[in-house]
């Protein structure tokens, strides 16, 4: 399996405190509903937002209805940067619980201080790494490897190591895997349920669990 630890798809905790207190005494702060957009595809806008509270995904639609999800962004991460020079937006953000965010403006960011501006470069970079792996994953890995990559992936960063297995409390469903990975949900469906028979996996709605002997 063709393991690829840089696609960080669901993202928290990528400030300080710090960084986090000098934002919001300048920035205003903004609540949205579940099910709102913050911003979409082809929207301008001239700013940036910091998540500071819920869950929010990072998503496209073409005219057909075919969605792609390029990650889920919790607390702590910025959102929207690629649009703060007044470019229309290439994706959705939609809340997938209650969310609070802090509008960062591009005279915001002008004002700032140097160690804001390089949370925001590194941010950008670590976008780019996520985006340039998912591609990769696209184009030379299988959809069987592309799952198990996500699986691992999330297990690695986000989860709770217990005697004889990882667990990862997440709500990843059959339908988001698969517009994270790029197919259907029924063949994404057969996959996990191969993994489920062969013990390496236990799945259900609310987390997972990877058996520590199996590397998938």
């Amino acid at each position: 399996m063709s393991y690829n630890k840089e696609w960080l798809c669901w993202s928290s905790n990528e400030l300080n405190d710090k960084i986090v207190e000098k934002i919001l005494t300048t920035c205003p702060v903004r609540n949205y509903a579940k099910g709102e957009f913050i911003y979409r595809q082809g929207e301008k806008k001239d700013v940036c937002f910091l998540v500071l509270k819920g869950r929010i995904e990072i998503s496209s639609e073409n005219e057909d209805g075919q969605r792609k999800v390029f990650g889920i962004r919790e607390p702590r991460c910025f959102i929207g940067i690629s649009t703060l020079d007044g470019s229309p937006s290439l994706v959705n953000a939609i809340c997938l619980e209650a969310v609070e965010v802090a509008v960062v403006s591009a005279q915001d960011i002008n004002k700032g201080d140097r160690e804001v501006l390089l949370y925001l470069l590194l941010s950008v970079i670590q976008m780019n790494k996520q985006l340039t792996s998912q591609l990769n994953g696209q184009t030379f890995d299988d959809v069987e490897n592309r799952v198990e990559n996500l699986l691992v992936t999330l297990s690695a960063t986000l989860g709770k190591h217990e005697a004889d297995s990882v667990v990862v409390t997440v709500p990843l469903t059959h339908q988001l895997i698969s517009e994270m990975v790029g197919s259907s949900r029924v063949r994404v469906s057969q996959i996990i349920g191969e993994l489920n028979k062969s013990g390496e996996l236990v799945m259900n709605r609310s987390n997972y669990k990877l058996l520590k002997k199996s590397a998938l």
